[in-house]
């Protein structure tokens, strides 16, 4: 508990301390991030695979890297504004990649995949999805309570990325056909994947959930058929509960700083 109290929240740092205490964290993320996004996009082409094959799987490691990594980095900042500087890098380096890929597809034969409009409508679905961990790996004032919360916050993220997969437990077997067809869509609007595949692949007619792989793994399209998701939808619900945690997080420290000064009164 003693060391937790040392570790509350620091006083906003200058930008030499803030680079000295943060930096080499925000500088790592971004490499990696980097790095880890166009080494799958280099595998598949290399394997023999197209621009076009390699971009969903380059976007699906773009997403679960914003899903998971945020709040594991924000948590170790001193200092709120290091924690959002460490937790924002990840969408920052998708963005870096977002651009590469623009820019391949440009020199491409073909029109340009993913065109700018596309990576623009990407890069909001992962940055609201990215300040989701930024907030809950700010909204504890101790170490150890920023990490129960980044190690929570992955697992909400974890079962919105599988929840075709976990929803299909449930649909075919039990509630109306109305209830699951709502459940499913639900499902589809909470998936951040589904909101980066609709927010760049419908204009090619492409829907995650309606390939024909996703008929083997899920039961989705074969019981119940939901709409192809919205990616406007998907970026409300975790800009919401993005504010939600924030909201939570400033009446929490209140309540903290007020008992705080109570008992250096008492």
């Amino acid at each position: 508990m003693m060391a937790d109290a040392a570790h509350a929240d620091a006083p906003t740092p200058s930008m030499r301390n803030l680079w000295r205490r943060d930096g080499w964290a925000i500088g790592a993320g971004l490499g990696v991030t980097v790095v880890a996004e166009l080494a799958v996009y280099l595998a598949v082409r290399w394997a023999g695979g197209g621009h076009a094959d390699a971009l969903l799987p380059t976007l699906a490691v773009m997403t679960v890297l914003c899903c998971l990594a945020p709040a594991a980095l924000a948590c170790g900042g001193e200092s709120m504004v290091g924690r959002w500087l460490r937790g924002g890098i990840v969408a920052d380096g998708g963005a870096i990649v977002l651009l590469v890929l623009w820019l391949i597809g440009l020199a491409g034969d073909g029109p340009a995949s993913p065109t700018f409009l596309e990576g623009l409508k990407t890069y909001i679905v992962l940055a609201v999805v990215t300040l989701v961990g930024m907030a809950a790996g700010s909204i504890a004032r101790s170490p150890t309570g920023r990490c129960l919360a980044a190690v929570l916050a992955a697992v909400f993220m974890l079962l919105a990325l599988t929840s075709p997969f976990w929803i299909s437990a449930w649909i075919g077997t039990g509630g109306t056909l109305a209830e699951q067809q709502t459940a499913a869509e639900c499902a589809v609007a909470v998936n951040p994947f589904y909101a980066v595949t609709a927010a760049g692949y419908h204009a090619r007619d492409f829907t995650w959930h309606e390939w024909g792989t996703m008929y083997r793994w899920t039961r989705l399209g074969e019981y119940v058929s939901p709409a192809p998701v919205a990616w406007q939808a998907t970026v409300f619900i975790y800009v919401g509960l993005a504010m939600v945690l924030s909201i939570v997080a400033g009446l929490w420290r209140r309540g903290a700083a007020r008992s705080s000064a109570a008992s250096a009164d008492a």
